[in-house]
């Protein structure tokens, strides 16, 4: 009978071990290890003066809610030690900055902070939903980024030109929440240099015209945030939900959906670390 009992409190412990492992993974370790994915991609359009530029892509901060500045000083850190030459961000700097919105405070840190980041040439960003909760946030959020050395692109297009090449940033509205306007967007695109298409939601790739359009980089998604081993996220957001993280092609057109950094409604991960891109163009 002793022997019964010995052996039920050890599975009992070994349980509650499991589930505190468990969950210390996911609301502590999980948001703070940062998966650094560096990847040479060639295209055909990419002559002598563009190989080897350097494409440091990140998305979705949320600052505020499970970001802390001690975490965005880590993200800056990496960010620099990557040293690149085009800096993009892929949107939703705060977390539902319309529920709450961040003090003054807060957004001089901010501006601070991604002013810290580095790069050679320039650093463009474009809005996400939660950006655009209301009249106030976007206005506030774009005067953030703009402080902070970014250009905040709305359906439009930067072109960028390196000797006798040059890639085409087109930064497409949020389909969430934004204004989205493909056309306008690609209105100017010159089909012979790479076109490169920075938006929010990942998704909204099978509406783009495959002949004007080679790249897109998207976030959103936070990967699920929750995923599990084989299965994959447990729940995706709208406009997230055909293409969740990783790289994809689709009509012809490459598509790279990151995991973000930060994360919204619960503030946990599992299989699903926040991530930071480096494309070295070749």
């Amino acid at each position: 009978m002793k022997l019964h009992k010995l052996k039920i409190k050890k599975r009992w412990i070994v349980f509650i071990a499991i589930v505190v492992a468990l969950f210390t993974e996911m609301f502590y370790f999980s948001l703070r290890r940062f998966d650094v994915h560096i990847e040479e991609v060639t295209w055909l359009k990419v002559h002598d003066d563009l190989k080897d530029l350097r494409i440091v892509f990140i998305s979705d901060l949320h600052y505020g809610f499970a970001m802390n500045e001690a975490m965005l000083d880590d993200i800056v850190s990496w960010v620099n030690q990557l040293d690149a030459d085009i800096i993009l961000f892929g949107g939703d700097l705060f977390d539902h900055p319309a529920t709450l919105l961040p003090t003054q405070t807060m957004q001089s840190t901010l501006s601070s902070k991604l002013g810290e980041m580095q790069a050679n040439i320039t650093k463009i960003a474009v809005l996400g939903n939660h950006d655009h909760e209301s009249a106030l946030t976007s206005a506030m959020t774009i005067q953030v980024l703009q402080n902070g050395g970014f250009d905040v692109l709305m359906n439009q297009m930067q072109r960028i030109e390196m000797g006798q090449s040059a890639i085409q940033i087109v930064g497409i509205d949020s389909s969430i929440l934004g204004s989205p306007n493909i056309e306008r967007s690609l209105a100017l695109v010159n089909v012979d240099e790479l076109v490169l298409v920075l938006t929010h939601t990942p998704d909204l790739i099978t509406r783009l015209p495959s002949f004007k359009v080679d790249w897109q980089l998207s976030g959103h998604s936070h990967g699920g945030q929750i995923a599990l081993p084989w299965l994959g996220p447990i729940i995706t957001p709208p406009d997230a939900r055909l293409y969740t993280h990783g790289t994809y092609e689709v009509n012809g057109i490459r598509l790279d959906v990151t995991n973000g950094l930060g994360t919204t409604g619960v503030k946990a991960r599992l299989f699903a670390n926040p991530s930071i891109h480096l494309f070295i163009l070749k």
